[in-house]
């Protein structure tokens, strides 16, 4: 499981239950309450003789009933990229704008209306991950962000 797509970390491990090459197996993810964002996961298979391959990595979107009506605008966008909230709920918002290697490159607090629009600043070229959270339930979002 990765936050990022490129980290991974091993969350479970299921045993072989038959012995053919059309098994079909499932696997599950608790996200943690108030941990809402993209999730990258693979499955690393590995044969008796040591051999191991990774499946392509897929990704899904935990989404925040909270968060629904807050987006990244533009997006792509040329550097300048902001928050648009529309219907949200009013209150006080933290922001960590991060880089594609996982480094925290801006922090903000924020008080947010409900219908609002905040500059997070001019970022260069590159993808960016941008983590809100409520901060009085600290309910939070990951967005992804590409600056062109």
């Amino acid at each position: 499981m990765s936050r990022d797509g490129q980290h991974f970390s091993k969350v479970g491990v299921q045993q072989k239950t038959v012995n053919n090459a059309k098994a079909s197996y499932q696997f599950f993810y608790l996200v943690r309450p108030n941990d809402f964002g993209r999730y990258y996961f693979r499955v690393k298979q590995r044969w008796l003789d040591g051999y191991y391959r990774y499946t392509d990595i897929r990704s899904i979107e935990f989404t925040n009933p909270s968060f629904s009506t807050v987006s990244i605008y533009p997006n792509p966008s040329s550097g300048n990229v902001g928050l648009k909230f529309i219907a949200a709920k009013a209150g006080n918002y933290g922001v960590e704008v991060s880089n594609a290697a996982g480094q925290i490159i801006s922090r903000k607090d924020l008080v947010v209306a409900e219908t609002d629009y905040k500059q997070l600043g001019l970022l260069q070229k590159g993808t960016y991950y941008v983590k809100i959270t409520e901060q009085s339930t600290q309910a939070s979002t990951i967005h992804q962000v590409y600056v062109q």
